[in-house]
Formats: C-alpha cells, sequence, structure tokens
C-alpha cells in the first residue's frame, strides 16, 4: 500500500495538460487573453459575442422583410400595396 501511495502523489504533481499562453488582448485594452476567446480578455470576447447576437438577430429580421416583399411581388399586387409595407 505504501508504494501505491508513492505512485499517485508522482501522477498529483505533474498536470497532463499544458496550461494555455497567455497574450494581451488584440482589442489593446491592456488586459490578457486566452486562446480559447481568441485571445481576447473576457470582457472584450463578451462584446464580441454580443455584437455577433445582434448581427445574426438582424439578419434573420432582414431575411424575414425580404422574403415579405417577394412573396407580395410574386402574388403580383400593385407596386403601391408594396410602397406601403415599406412604409410600415
Amino acid at each position: 500500500m505504501g508504494s501505491e501511495g508513492s505512485k499517485m502523489s508522482d501522477n498529483t504533481d505533474s498536470t497532463s495538460f499544458q496550461p494555455s499562453e497567455t497574450k494581451l488582448c488584440p482589442n489593446e485594452c491592456g488586459f490578457f487573453g486566452v486562446v480559447a476567446t481568441m485571445n481576447l480578455c473576457s470582457k472584450c470576447y463578451r462584446d464580441f459575442r454580443i455584437t455577433e447576437e445582434h448581427a445574426a438577430s438582424a439578419k434573420v429580421i432582414m431575411d424575414k422583410l425580404v422574403d415579405g416583399f417577394r412573396v407580395e411581388i410574386c402574388a403580383g399586387s400593385s407596386s403601391s400595396a408594396v410602397e406601403t409595407a415599406v412604409e410600415s
């Protein structure tokens, strides 16, 4: 049993992974980032993700609007109906 205990302590002394190397955030905010967050610090990464989510939402909305216009135009609606849809 004593030899098993020493083997376990040898395994806990060394880690099985290398800690990620820190680099300064590319946004030059002065904080450090890691590879997992594209070298961005936690604040800049959070801001980046929020911006991406807003852009994705805007794209979905624009796609719905464009598809709505296509349906109206394909249905043979007059140009005044399309202009009314644009104004609202």
